[in-house]
């Protein structure tokens, strides 16, 4: 069962991690589909993202543990510990020195990627956190939950500077704007919802899939947003820039 996907800041790498019999994270040639590399790991893959600069893959997995691979030559580098529970959400903000992660009991932690030190736990979430987006600049992580939350944190500090709760239903994707200026986030009901970023006030809700809403992603101009969906659909969406 395919648990996660990212690519490669540069495109040419597609890496996959699933849950089945092999267990295993598999590194693709993205224009091709042909298989480069396999990174032999035995547990569920819940979680992967690259960092910015494309050095390092990084999964979260049911070992309740991050692991950090070489993501030119597949070797090991670090396994970072002290979540309780499984890792299912994990984001680098953009200028690569942090790396949050979000586990089942609500947990989010942050870590310096260079060091692999834990620098701050940030509590808040009563349930499984799915999703994490750090603001373009850096200075905002937004989480959210299956307690149907979103928290903004600030990412330096680790304190809640805001948490935003109109959306009723459990939050499983959640991404910035390119601007800065818009969170959208999609929920297990199908449905996402679009935030004003400075003022947590909600802005709009798009109607469309009939179930979770596994992905979101912008395209680099903001003006359309994707949108993946467990009733197996890609619904694209034109968004007012204003």
């Amino acid at each position: 069962m395919l648990l996660s996907i990212a690519y490669s800041p540069d495109g040419t790498t597609l890496a996959s991690g699933s849950w089945d019999l092999n267990q295993q994270i598999h590194l693709w040639e993205a224009e091709s589909g042909i298989l480069k590399q396999t990174l032999e790991y035995a547990g569920a893959v819940q979680s992967l993202t690259y960092s910015p600069d494309g050095a390092t893959l990084a999964n979260g997995n049911n070992a309740k543990e991050i692991r950090l691979w070489n993501a030119h030559t597949g070797e090991l580098k670090d396994i970072l510990k002290g979540h309780i529970d499984q890792v299912y959400a994990l984001a680098y903000s953009p200028d690569g020195k942090k790396l949050a992660s979000g586990d089942g009991d609500g947990d989010v932690r942050l870590w310096d990627a260079r060091t692999g030190k834990h620098t701050h736990t940030l509590t808040g979430h009563t349930s499984y956190c799915f999703a994490l987006a750090f603001s373009p600049d850096g200075v905002i992580l937004a989480s959210g939950g299956r307690d149907q939350e979103i928290h903004l944190f600030e990412a330096n500090t680790g304190n809640l500077k805001q948490t935003l709760t109109e959306q009723k239903t459990g939050i499983t994707s959640l991404v910035y704007s390119p601007n800065g200026m818009t969170i959208a986030s999609g929920g297990a009901d199908g449905k996402i919802f679009l935030w004003d970023a400075n003022t947590g006030v909600l802005k709009k809700t798009l109607s469309g899939h009939t179930i979770e809403v596994s992905s979101l992603a912008y395209s680099p101009d903001g003006a359309i947003l994707a949108s993946g969906s467990k009733d197996g659909t890609i619904l694209l969406w034109e968004i007012d820039l204003q």
